[in-house]
């Protein structure tokens, strides 16, 4: 917390990076490729125990997701905007990237974490990647 809460005007990331292999279940691989590829192979997977490790490794992308965005909530000024952009879809979704969060994931977010922000969410496609998309939240004025 060294950036003070209220501060910013316009809090804004460009992408988050996914975390790739979130469970470190390929920690003694090197390759990211590789470690992507495996993950791929647990998404698409008919044994449902080894689905049941794609939708933990989703949950723990979703955590990280949610903890740079509560923070860049907490940084931005009441009334301000937050933008992400270039956000990528969970990698069960679509293979051609590292993983992210699902466009529906961003509504539930807001409940579930308390986010201080307007129920209103801005969504747009990449103009540069056609997977990806940008979200635009905005922060609660302080007189709310």
């Amino acid at each position: 917390n060294n950036v003070p809460s209220d501060f910013f005007d316009l809090v804004y990331t460009g992408y988050i990076d996914p975390i790739v292999d979130p469970l470190d279940i390929d920690e003694d691989i090197n390759s990211t490729d590789s470690k992507v590829d495996n993950a791929i192979e647990r998404c698409n997977s008919s044994d449902p125990l080894v689905q049941k490790v794609a939708v933990r490794e989703q949950a723990v992308q979703e955590e990280w997701f949610a903890s740079w965005i509560s923070e860049m909530i907490r940084i931005a000024a009441p009334g301000k905007v937050i933008i992400i952009e270039e956000t990528s879809l969970p990698l069960c979704m679509s293979t051609d990237d590292w993983g992210g969060v699902s466009r529906s994931w961003w509504e539930k977010a807001i409940h579930k974490y308390k986010w201080d922000v307007t129920k209103d969410i801005l969504m747009r496609d990449s103009s540069v990647f056609d997977l990806r998309y940008h979200v635009m939240l905005k922060k609660n004025d302080a007189a709310k």
